[in-house]
């Protein structure tokens, strides 16, 4: 059994509960993603709702799978991590607050933040110079902006993809290369109500 430390001084031995294992990460590099994120959501559960390997490569499946409606139709806020693997293994990802979702302008808060595992771990957090935190919809899926472009961006069928320094999280290109081919990426959402 997982357990939560409650020394939030070791923020590494907070340990996540996972609905799956990851195809992309360990436990001790999920842990170190939860260590970047707020305590309330630190805790949550990561329920994995999409894997490139199980569900196919499409940005349609991926948006579908991730909005969350209640029962009268409105959308549920469940906050969700996504995670890159490039194909020279760099993995990277981001944050995405308050919720994912299929939309033509840029959405989100400033808790979305964008991050790199590999080859170093580091959170880069919302600068305040603007609000480009989320773009997603059936053509593209991207963080940030400004800057120099994207913090990172995928096409419709995550196949390519672009890193660059945002103004909007002022990160280093996140990838092998400021153009790369994804070879995974998972979607967690991160869900207090879900038990595993």
């Amino acid at each position: 059994t997982h357990c939560i430390s409650s020394a939030a001084s070791d923020v590494y031995k907070r340990q996540v509960h996972t609905s799956d294992n990851s195809s992309i990460i360990n436990q001790a590099q999920m842990n170190i993603i939860a260590s970047f994120l707020s305590n309330s959501n630190a805790l949550k559960t990561w329920q994995l709702t999409y894997s490139l390997r199980q569900h196919g490569a499409s940005l349609t499946t991926l948006l579908s799978l991730n909005s969350k409606k209640t029962r009268s139709g409105q959308t549920m806020l469940v906050p969700c991590i996504v995670i890159i693997e490039d194909s020279w293994g760099y993995v990277f990802g981001g944050f995405i607050s308050p919720t994912i979702e299929n939309k033509t302008a840029y959405y989100g808060n400033g808790e979305s933040f964008v991050f790199s595992i590999l080859p170093t771990p580091k959170a880069y957090k919302w600068t305040g110079k603007n609000d480009l935190f989320v773009l997603s919809n059936h053509n593209c899926i991207a963080m940030g902006g400004g800057g120099e472009g994207y913090s990172w961006q995928l096409d419709d069928e995550l196949d390519t993809g672009v890193s660059c320094c945002s103004s909007t999280y002022n990160n280093p290109v996140l990838s092998s290369s400021e153009f790369f081919k994804c070879l995974n990426i998972e979607v967690w959402a991160l869900d207090a109500g879900f038990s595993v």
